[in-house]
């Protein structure tokens, strides 16, 4: 009883409310009984009563006098929700008709209307700042609460907005309306996608990175367990890109790494996936193989796109690239086994001279075993100090006496015994070892030079150096602390570089490198000479000391007389030149014999002495 009093006590005051806007008594309880439904929205102690009056042709006058009037006169919840920092929507339900929008709104979707437009519809050209559809779906309650819905604004952009929709009930629980409110989500969305776009990308090349490509890799072998087909994963390393870098700069360098992803990617198909791994390394996921010669048939493609140059601010740039391939599923079950085993099969490329490629084998695998455990070692042996050097006398050939030695270095394996350099070196470079064992060589040699300058045998040392160490950085400081460290004069330090190793370090970085040795007083010698092509240009401005003839020259001495007439015209050559020729690799008295009627100055080898160590040499000096 009580409730249906409260019932009839609010339809009484709606129709007071109804007459008050001018409305016929009889009309206002028709409205309300039979064409209309009351929203009440409570809000600081006032109602805003908004009408959803149904198609009657009788009610449509009053309905249309009514809606201008509301829109003359905005209610106090109208001005508070057009200053909402969102946009608001209330539509009747379930007819869809739009009952309100905020102007916000209109900034949401992007549908803005000519200034100073009416924030509540439009009926005479239906003009809305969002599709009909959407106010039909909110309506219908088909829109969730904390869903996204896409958009397409005016200008034909597309956005995504979240909307939080709830509906609106009468006492007796009947939805009459529906209440959304829209939030734009365009830009939060824009920013994610540059971040998950970033977090799975290379910023330089725009390629995929190691977390993408390793997605995809996974996509490929699930994909081939399910069909029984074949995948394959490149390794692809630049040959000599940091040569480039160094000699040209980093931009430069910046700018190959783009042009060589842009050709590799120009190569493979759409169903591939290229990827930058970091530095000058790069990846590629082949999926979908019929057999292990469409992988080599892709690498030798991917190989000839680097036959012609790069142009390159102003540069032309040659480079080349070694590739390892691992194939699925006989090389490896996972991603990170294939991703080893290509690792493996371009290591095995560029040993066997880059500018190739390699498929994986077994025996790759234990290879890396074996490099991995001398790897171990040697850092044990240099922990331990079990490398020694040993000396090999040159003989001065016009006096007969030992003018200087040159320093080899040995390892005092526990186990194998004395190792020679050949079977460890090559793994101390590739390891970066070489530099604490390069820096103990020097060190040692400098000062057992200094300790028999002191007992009166006026004796130069000769320190090789590699590679390896001439690429890296710091090496003029590493010889001025060993002379500081020692006490030896310089003039008695002979550096000696390969000639290969020679000229192309003075292509690419300039003579700084020598200047830096000679101004120090420290001589340089060319080691292996006629091996390495040297430009007479070269050999007249350099400040080289030493000529050293390679041992291929003197070893058929006496048997073939063009090495007789080529040994000739290097010594001739040196002379002319005021360089210090040495002949090395001497076995026998005929070549020593005809080393001093050619006029060479200084020879070494087997038949004068073998390396020794220090106090087994000695002797030999007398005194």
């Amino acid at each position: 009883m009580a409730q249906s009093q409260a019932r009839l006590t609010r339809q009484a005051q709606i129709v007071r409310r109804l007459r008050a806007r001018g409305l016929d008594s009889s009309l206002a309880e028709q409205l309300l009984h039979e064409h209309a439904r009351a929203l009440e929205l409570l809000h600081e102690s006032r109602r805003l009563l908004v009408y959803d009056f149904a198609d009657s042709s009788r009610a449509e006058a009053e309905r249309q006098r009514l809606l201008e009037q509301v829109e003359r006169e905005p209610t106090f919840l109208e001005v508070v929700l057009q200053h909402l920092p969102a946009g608001v929507l209330i539509v009747a339900a379930p007819s869809g008709r739009v009952l309100f929008y905020n102007g916000h709104l209109s900034e949401v979707l992007g549908r803005a209307e000519p200034s100073g437009a009416p924030s509540t519809p439009d009926r005479r050209n239906g003009r809305f700042p969002f599709d009909r559809a959407l106010a039909r779906a909110v309506a219908r309650g088909k829109v969730a609460p904390g869903s996204e819905v896409a958009f397409k604004r005016r200008d034909g952009t597309r956005g995504i907005a979240a909307v939080h929709s709830a509906p609106v009930r009468t006492a007796a629980g009947e939805i009459i309306a529906q209440v959304a409110v829209f939030q734009d989500l365009t830009e939060r969305k824009t920013a994610e996608a540059r971040i998950r776009r970033l977090a799975l990308h290379d910023p330089l090349t725009g390629l995929p990175n190691r977390a993408l490509l390793l997605d995809r890799l996974g996509q490929a072998l699930a994909h081939a367990r399910r069909e029984g087909g074949l995948a394959a994963v490149f390794l692809l390393d630049l040959d000599r890109f940091k040569e480039i870098n160094d000699t040209l700069g980093h931009p430069v360098g910046d700018q190959l790494l783009g042009a060589v992803a842009s050709r590799i990617a120009g190569a493979v198909r759409a169903s591939d996936t290229l990827a930058r791994l970091g530095g000058d390394e790069f990846a590629l996921v082949q999926p979908k193989l019929a057999q292990p010669a469409d992988a080599a048939a892709l690498a030798t493609k991917i190989l000839g796109t680097f036959a012609a140059p790069f142009q390159l601010d102003g540069h032309e740039v040659h480079v080349a690239t070694s590739i390892g391939i691992a194939l699925f599923p006989q090389d490896g079950p996972d991603p990170d086994v294939l991703l080893k085993n290509a690792d493996l099969a371009l290591y095995r490329a560029k040993a066997q001279g880059r500018d190739r490629f390699r498929l994986f084998e077994p025996a790759m695998d234990e290879e890396a075993q074996a490099r991995r455990r001398l790897e171990r070692e040697l850092r044990q042996a240099l922990e331990r100090s079990e490398f020694v050097l040993h000396y090999q006398p040159q003989l001065e050939l016009a006096t007969g006496r030992f003018a200087g030695v040159e320093a080899l270095v040995r390892w005092h394996h526990p186990e194998r015994g004395l190792v020679p350099p050949g079977a460890f070196i090559p793994a101390a470079e590739a390891s970066g070892l070489i530099r604490p064992l390069g820096a103990w060589v020097l060190r040692e040699a400098c000062r057992q030079a200094n300790a028999w300058h002191g007992r009166g045998w006026e004796l130069s040392v000769a320190v090789n150096l590699s590679p390896a160490q001439l690429r890296q950085n710091g090496v003029l400081p590493m010889i001025g602390e060993a002379l500081v460290a020692t006490g030896l004069d310089p003039a008695r330090l002979e550096l000696e570089i390969t000639e290969g190793v020679l000229m192309e370090n003075v292509q690419h970085k300039g003579d700084g490198f020598l200047r830096g040795l000679a101004a120090d007083g420290v001589r340089l010698a060319i080691d292996d000479f006629g091996t390495g092509y040297s430009s007479l240009a070269y050999l007249k401005h350099l400040p080289v000391d030493t000529i050293k003839i390679d041992r291929s020259f003197v070893r058929d001495l006496g048997r073939h007389p063009r090495d007789e007439t080529l040994v000739r015209g290097i010594v001739m050559l040196g002379q002319s030149l005021g360089k210090r020729v040495v002949a090395e690799g001497v076995e026998n008295a005929t070549q020593l014999s005809l080393l001093r009627e050619l006029g060479c100055d200084q020879a070494q080898g087997f038949f004068i002495a073998r390396p020794q160590r220090a106090e087994q040499f000695e002797p030999l000096l007398g005194g």
